[in-house]
């Protein structure tokens, strides 16, 4: 929901924002809990399209966290899945 307003507003976020350190946090936290790879391609796709100087480096790495997020849940999902029900018990 706060992604979909980014998307739909960001230009208004950017001439208010532009140039300060608190774009690039608001991307940081819009972006950190994403966890799959169509997340990632929309992003990337997203920051391709619509330039926001001085955030490269902070767009990168959130691009790189969604990828990691991810591949935990592959790896990870069934175990925890597993092993939370086995709680329930």
């Amino acid at each position: 929901m706060a992604w979909d307003y980014f998307c739909d507003h960001w230009q208004v976020l950017l001439n208010q924002y532009e140039g300060g350190f608190l774009l690039a946090r608001l991307i940081k936290y819009l972006t950190e809990n994403f966890s799959t790879e169509e997340r990632a391609l929309e992003v990337e796709q997203f920051f391709r399209e619509h330039e926001f100087p001085g955030t490269e480096r902070t767009v990168s790495q959130s691009i790189e966290t969604i990828r990691l997020n991810a591949d935990w849940m592959k790896r990870d999902l069934d175990a925890i899945s597993s092993y939370l029900k086995d709680q329930q018990q």
